[in-house]
């Protein structure tokens, strides 16, 4: 502890390695005891699971030996076994904005792919003329169902990518709370650039 009451650089150290052990070894399935075990078997004398219990409560340091077959057992690096928490939770929102966008961009292509094939036999089945419309006669004389081609009409308009980006952006915009609208439209902020999808879309000409 400093003279301030807070933790001194090894203890926080310490409390890291302890907290991140433990979520790990728990994520990998394995006890406090078969961690010890295993950790013995590789060499590391004086491991039992009293002893990993009080390496996970802040309590008990590791020597750098032990610290590299921890991590070792654990499948993981020595600076992920030390992390703090802030630099933890930052990791993880990289990794789960990063898992968002790979399903989004394959999501988006398949469906911008789909999207191009039923536009495109549509245009051979019914071709629009110099206004962009489909005679209603020649629905009749090709004994299309009238409402079946608005239905796919309407699909197509509703599956348009962007479209979609504006309505799920209007509707996180709505659950914003009036504070927070407020605030936002008094200081820069990156919920302000997250939320501004109008902006960006006229910004880039889309």
């Amino acid at each position: 502890m400093t003279e301030n009451g807070g933790l001194d650089l090894a203890s926080e150290i310490d409390q890291n390695i302890g907290r991140n052990m433990r979520a790990q070894r728990e994520q990998l399935g394995i006890s406090q005891s078969e961690l010890a075990r295993q950790l013995t078997d590789i060499g590391i004398a004086g491991m039992h699971q009293t002893t990993i219990a009080r390496i996970e409560s802040g309590s008990r340091s590791l020597r750098a030996a032990e610290a590299i077959a921890v991590a070792r057992v654990l499948n993981v690096s020595i600076d992920q076994l030390a992390q703090s928490k802030e630099l933890v939770r930052m990791r993880w929102w990289v990794t789960i904005l990063m898992e968002r966008v790979a399903r989004f961009h394959e999501s988006a292509r398949q469906l911008v792919q789909e999207r191009v094939l039923v536009a495109s036999q549509m245009d051979i089945r019914f071709p629009l003329d110099a206004d962009r419309i489909f005679i209603r006669e020649q629905l009749a004389k090709a004994g299309v169902d009238m409402a079946a081609y608005e239905a796919v009409e309407g699909a197509l308009n509703r599956s348009d990518p962007l479209e979609i980006l504006r309505n799920v952006y209007a509707a996180e915009a709505a659950q914003t709370s009036p504070t927070a609208r407020e605030a936002l439209t008094h200081s820069p902020s990156r919920t302000e650039d997250a939320t501004r999808l109008e902006v960006r879309l006229h910004d880039a000409d889309l």
